[in-house]
């Protein structure tokens, strides 16, 4: 059986639609999250969080960042401040919002502090701390990851 070229044309325009709609169907089931909710209000923002990423790089001695595998714990260590921080950790999983959580600042008598990774799954995580002495805020980032 021979079919002729209207035909052709016919399932060629048919196929092509048929794949059009899978695709469709597929790009609306991916789940795509935000890295926030309020993303707009964020980035009219964002010229404080500059001012606060200069002031953390004025100082002398940054905020440090270890990962101790054996205990599973990640270990923050503070520059020595004359007053007491004030602020919270938040620990950010890019490929799923619903993993982060956030630490408030607890400084020991050593300028550090320990967060447990225990229940942390395994991956890519961003540490970001925000805190202030006195009236100056500060903003640092780090990236860890978790094994």
């Amino acid at each position: 059986m021979i079919i002729s070229w209207g035909w052709k044309i016919v399932i060629l325009y048919c196929s092509f639609v048929a794949m059009m709609l899978f695709l469709v169907v597929l790009s609306v089931r991916e789940n795509i999250d935000l890295v926030v909710d309020n993303y707009y209000e964020q980035d009219l923002k964002y010229e404080t969080q500059i001012q606060k990423m200069k002031n953390a790089k004025q100082l002398q001695q940054d905020i440090t960042l270890q990962y101790a595998v054996s205990d599973k714990q990640v270990v923050l260590h503070y520059p020595k401040l004359e007053e007491t921080l004030q602020g919270n950790i938040t620990l950010f999983r890019p490929s799923d919002r619903k993993l982060d959580f956030q630490v408030p600042i607890n400084v020991d008598s050593a300028n550090s502090q320990v967060i447990s990774a225990a229940d942390m799954k395994t991956g890519l995580w961003r540490v970001k701390i925000e805190w202030a002495q006195g009236k100056t805020p500060y903003y640092t980032e780090h990236t860890v990851f978790v094994e």
